[in-house]
């Protein structure tokens, strides 16, 4: 039994040298790349970042995750065909920038916007955004640009809801 145990972790060590090598050595410094990246994409919209949360979550899209909230609203939200990163790994950045359009939200003191950077890889494929507020915020979130879901999509939150459960059931 003892060496059935040696030989497994022995195994996994091997794997984790050859094959997991990016998974387990160069995530860090690629979830570092990708953040800065995140940050110079955000800085070239013209936000003004105040503070960054650097990586806040790392999934793996499914399927199902596009059928509940919040995730079908934030990737609703995308310009992006979700479908393109099924099964791929998104990373979420976080950051309060200023300069932003829902620095103007009512309740909005602070005149600041909280933005989630997604990114695939190190390619980034979108965001949302939301004001920063004292207040509970009904509605879910804003895409990147600070767009209602009617706004960014062109239909009614109905017509949208019908159309995204007939395409991802």
């Amino acid at each position: 039994m003892r060496n059935i145990i040696y030989l497994s972790c022995f195994v996994v060590i091997v794997f984790a040298m050859f094959y997991g090598q990016n998974v387990l050595f160069e995530s860090p410094r690629q979830a570092d790349n990708n953040s800065i990246k995140a940050s110079r994409y955000l800085e070239d919209k013209g936000y003004r970042i105040i503070s960054s949360n650097s990586l806040v979550s790392e999934n793996v899209l499914l399927k199902e995750d596009l059928l509940k909230l919040p995730f079908n609203k934030y990737w609703g939200l995308q310009s992006v065909n979700p479908s393109d990163y099924l099964y791929k790994t998104i990373q979420t950045y976080s950051f309060i920038v200023k300069d932003h359009p829902l620095d103007n939200y009512k309740g909005n003191k602070d005149k600041q916007t909280a933005i989630w950077v997604l990114v695939c890889g190190n390619e980034i494929i979108g965001g949302y955004s939301s004001p920063v507020t004292e207040e509970d915020l009904y509605g879910g979130v804003y895409s990147l640009e600070g767009k209602t879901l009617e706004e960014a999509t062109g239909l009614s939150y109905q017509e949208w809801q019908r159309q995204w459960s007939e395409t991802y059931r």
